[in-house]
């Protein structure tokens, strides 16, 4: 506390403690003009103490034209700068004990029917008057909870939330309308209304005083508790993924179409259109595997074959006793019976139903063989149509002189000598290929090296004692040397 707002504060309780005696009027009059006097010799101040000095001033118990003239004469102790011109920034004000100074028309108002449009303005003015201008979203929350007491048990979380937000949007647009509050600024509303200032209360309760909580303080409590101030961005379900395998949805129709059920919409999907993209593509099944066969019987014309265990026999009219394959037999329709054709609604569970039956080991290998053939056929489709249009016997040439090539690439890296000597600088994987060399190859680089030894001139071993002039090897070099072909610098 400032030494201004100490001098004010004693002046206060002077005054209040002579309210009552005679001489009251004159002992005024004489610390109105000691207050003048001391704001003279007052140092200059800033805005903020100079705000707290004239909410002392409020409450001195002085003349209204005596306020006025002391509030002037402080406003020209302020030093005006750079940061007292910002304008403050004042808290948010929390009125949550408001419902203690509401009076009894309002409470008629707020209990009675569609309290929204017939409470919410008289009450935004009556917390006006009680000094409310930046409310919290805590008071605006209290405000909603009151207003829908008699109807928030109904309502869930998103609907309390929205009237929330309109309540908020309707409070703050009728309080930025009313002129600025007096001083002090009240930050927090107190619980008895006996302690508010008294120029609020004067104002707030000119005609009316205020009545006592009409309503449940705990129910009020728990409904102001459920109204959430924020709620978070509504999550939407994620679409289906269209990236999804489609060989996965196609084993999904399939097992719909084997248990008779209707599949998924989205997962009607063409046979033809997934070979095609590659998810049940023949190459990707080799020959003999299981997945040959359902792929052939998925290719193979759906042909409607009636079911024998669907179909019981009729007994002889005559009374004999069928034979085994007579009762194996489906009987044969009256001649007047309509013979229902098979269409084509019923492929699909015809188609299941062979699915579902495991196909014999014969016919499995046969299946197997006619898809490798089919295969291979078109195999040697593709490659003449990459060679031009020409007969697949030259590209069967084409491909046997790329093979040969490979398997000369192959030999050639393979004959290489053993590791061995003093001046080696090849790595040890050298020695590998020469072990295996054949036995041919082995007798004529033995063969080689005897003509080399006989060819060699005298000084050669002098220069080179380690081997060719070459690569300087041991015996048993590769036949890209001279010492391998007896040659010599």
């Amino acid at each position: 506390m400032s030494e201004q707002v100490k001098f004010l504060s004693a002046v206060q309780r002077f005054l209040l403690a002579m309210a009552n005696h005679v001489n009251f009027p004159t002992l005024r009059d004489e610390q109105y003009e000691n207050c003048r006097l001391k704001i003279q010799q007052w140092p200059r101040m800033s805005m903020e103490t100079m705000s707290e000095v004239v909410s002392y001033l409020t409450d001195v118990p002085f003349l209204p034209e005596q306020l006025s003239q002391l509030q002037l004469d402080v406003s020209q102790k302020v030093v005006v700068t750079a940061e007292s011109a910002k304008p403050l920034r004042r808290p948010n004000q929390n009125y949550q004990n408001f419902p203690c100074y509401l009076t009894n028309s309002l409470w008629l108002l707020v209990l009675g029917d569609n309290p929204l449009q017939n409470a919410l303005l008289p009450l935004a003015r009556h917390l006006g008057k009680l000094g409310l201008r930046l409310p919290g979203e805590k008071t605006i929350s209290k405000v909603t909870a009151l207003l829908l007491y008699r109807v928030a048990e109904a309502m869930d979380q998103q609907q309390l939330h929205h009237m929330f937000e309109l309540v908020k949007a309707q409070l703050k647009k009728e309080l930025a309308a009313l002129p600025l509050a007096g001083q002090p600024f009240i930050v927090e509303l107190p619980h008895d209304p006996m302690q508010m200032p008294r120029s609020f209360f004067n104002e707030a309760f000119q005609d009316e005083q205020p009545v006592q909580c009409q309503v449940d303080v705990a129910k009020l409590n728990y409904i102001h508790s459920t109204i959430r101030e924020r709620m978070p961005a509504s999550v939407s379900f994620p679409t289906v993924d269209m990236g999804v395998s489609h060989a996965y949805m196609a084993n999904v129709f399939r097992q719909a179409q084997a248990a008779q059920q209707p599949a998924l919409p989205n997962l009607q999907i063409n046979m033809d259109v997934l070979q095609r993209r590659g998810s049940f593509s023949k190459k990707s099944c080799p020959a003999g595997s299981a997945a040959v066969g359902q792929l052939a019987l998925l290719d193979a014309p759906q042909v409607a074959a009636p079911l024998q265990a669907t179909v019981p026999a009729q007994p002889a009219a005559s009374g004999q006793v069928p034979q085994p394959s007579q009762a194996a037999a489906p009987a044969q329709p009256a001649a007047s019976a309509q013979v229902p054709q098979p269409s084509q609604a019923a492929a699909p569970v015809e188609a299941a139903a062979l699915l579902a039956q495991a196909p014999q080991p014969s016919q499995a290998a046969a299946l197997a063989e006619d898809f490798q053939a089919a295969s291979q056929a078109a195999t040697n489709q593709e490659a003449t149509v990459k060679v031009g249009g020409k007969d697949p016997s030259a590209f069967e040439n084409v491909m046997n002189g790329l093979r040969a090539k490979v398997d000369g690439k192959a030999a050639a890296c393979m004959k290489r000598p053993s590791a061995s000597g003093s001046g080696l600088k090849r790595p040890a994987a050298a020695a590998k290929g020469n072990a295996m060399k054949s036995g041919k190859a082995v007798m004529k680089s033995s063969k080689a090296h005897e003509r080399a030894k006989d060819s060699k001139p005298p000084d050669a071993l002098k220069r080179y004692p380690h081997g060719c002039s070459k690569c300087r090897w041991q015996p048993g070099c590769t036949p890209s040397c001279f010492r391998y072909r007896g040659e010599w610098p």
